[in-house]
């Protein structure tokens, strides 16, 4: 990891409050120098109330650097929309042609979904996500936590 994944990381989960510049600049200091996950997580807990140190290992152990986050971001959008179709044979072409049927679940790390990510795979998922919504908007809708989209 470098210092701007670490800063990032610091910021994203409110970690390093209570630390200053100086400790600030000690623990960029210690990942230039190639420092193990261990003291550097032990850096980061030391100057934070709201983490274990545990916990911040984890974290720093799970980081997946130069994955597109956004991109996956919306993947798993799509795919969480395209579940709430309401018709079996609208949805099934998402299957073949969107996110194959088990590729995204709760366990399912960042990493996983890279491929769709590049950038031809990116676009034909987004079409093909389109496609689908216009289709389901034909016929039957989203059906959602109780909530249908068509409506009498």
């Amino acid at each position: 990891m470098n210092t701007m994944e670490i800063r990032e990381l610091c910021i994203k989960n409110n970690w390093f409050t209570n630390g200053d510049n100086e400790q600030y600049e000690t623990l960029f200091d210690r990942v230039r120098k190639g420092a193990d996950i261990e003291e550097i997580a032990t850096i980061i807990w030391i100057c934070s109330s709201n983490v274990t140190k545990e916990e911040v290992m984890n974290q720093l152990r799970a980081y997946e650097p130069n994955l597109n986050r956004d991109r996956i971001k919306m993947v798993r959008a799509m795919e969480l929309i395209a579940r709430s179709v309401n018709n079996e044979r609208v949805f099934r072409s998402w299957l073949v042609t969107g996110v194959a049927d088990g590729d995204i679940n709760e366990e399912t790390k960042d990493s996983d979904l890279e491929d769709y990510t590049e950038d031809d795979e990116f676009a034909e998922l987004m079409e093909t996500f389109v496609d689908m919504m216009y289709a389901a908007k034909k016929h039957g809708g989203i059906y959602f936590d109780g909530i249908s989209s068509e409506r009498e």
